[in-house]
């Protein structure tokens, strides 16, 4: 006769969090990686294409002044500036 096998889940009971589980100052605390997932994904992954969407206006409107980019730059600034 084999030995029963223990379960493989965790009681609701001694799960955290849920009612008559633990309470929330059971709970782990949050890693580091809460911190870098926010600064890459609110911040510089933003931050990048921003820049890119930047410098790709900068270096079609230096290299090409008279190309369609640039002058649909220029109406877009004249539409909400002027």
């Amino acid at each position: 006769m084999t030995a029963p096998r223990p379960p493989t889940s965790v009681p609701p009971a001694q799960r955290v969090g849920t009612p008559g589980g633990g309470t929330p100052a059971e709970a782990p605390a949050p890693s580091g990686a809460s911190f870098w997932r926010i600064l890459t994904g609110w911040i510089l992954v933003p931050l990048v294409v921003a820049s890119a969407i930047f410098g790709t206006g900068v270096h079609c409107g230096a290299t090409r002044p008279d190309g369609w980019y640039t002058q649909a730059a220029l109406w877009a600034y004249a539409k909400i500036f002027d």
